[in-house]
């Protein structure tokens, strides 16, 4: 049966190995695309729970641009820029 727990289920195994792949995607996102981030958060309607997210995010992007990360991505975004204009 699945989603027995038994050691042979490999069901739960699945779904935890998803979530560490999924988890670990998300942090490299918000790392490298922190500005698209910010302008996401302030896209979202105004009430206290968004204003706090969007303080969080704004931290988040503030920290993410002294460390530097953010200039891997932007200089990556120019280069596909110039590719994009030299073929099409």
């Amino acid at each position: 049966m699945i989603g027995t727990g038994k050691k042979t289920d490999q069901t739960m195994q699945h779904v935890r190995a998803s979530l560490v792949i999924f988890l670990f995607a998300a942090v490299v996102l918000a790392a490298f695309e922190s500005g698209g981030l910010l302008s996401w958060s302030y896209d979202l309607p105004i009430n206290a729970g968004t204003e706090q997210l969007v303080s969080v995010i704004e931290k988040w992007s503030f920290w993410m641009d002294e460390l530097g990360i953010t200039q891997g991505s932007e200089r990556i975004d120019e280069i596909m820029q110039d590719v994009k204009e030299k073929t099409f």
